[in-house]
């Protein structure tokens, strides 16, 4: 008997960078099912993306929420920014606090950037307190090149 093992093609990042969210007001934990969810929002215009391969260089805000249950986080993003033209993009992130990993998919863009729905790509947390969380990203960006 013979086994074919086939791998699935891999792609590699064409767009890198580094983030920086501040963190701003949070809700007060509210009952969702058999868990918690605390909602948050960043701190207006301090959140940054900086990326040397492309036009991802802006600031803006996130919003989103911490859902816990059996002492596990899950966390869900959006993030709104925007370049010193005035072109703006927005994307929504998963997190898992355990990995410190997260995943990121672009909802739209305006401008240059419009062309960049469709991109995906990962993050990593390498720093986080009671102030900010600080990382670094990757992916396939779609058209901003």
């Amino acid at each position: 008997m013979s086994v074919m093992l086939l791998a699935a093609p891999a792609f590699a990042d064409n767009c890198s960078g580094e983030f920086v969210n501040v963190k701003g007001g949070t809700s007060n934990p509210v009952n969702v099912g058999a868990g918690k969810a605390l909602f948050f929002a960043g701190d207006a215009n301090s959140n940054t993306v900086t990326s040397t391969d492309t036009p991802y260089n802006g600031t803006g805000s996130c919003t989103g929420y911490v859902y816990e249950q059996d002492g596990k986080a899950y966390i869900s993003d959006l993030c709104v920014r925007t370049t010193s033209n005035g072109d703006s993009w927005g994307v929504v992130g998963t997190y898992n606090p355990e990995t410190k990993r997260g995943v990121w998919s672009a909802l739209f863009g305006t401008g240059k950037l419009a062309k960049n729905m469709g991109s995906t790509g990962w993050f990593e947390v390498v720093a986080d307190d009671e102030k900010k969380t600080s990382g670094k990203w990757g992916g396939n960006c779609i058209g901003v090149k």
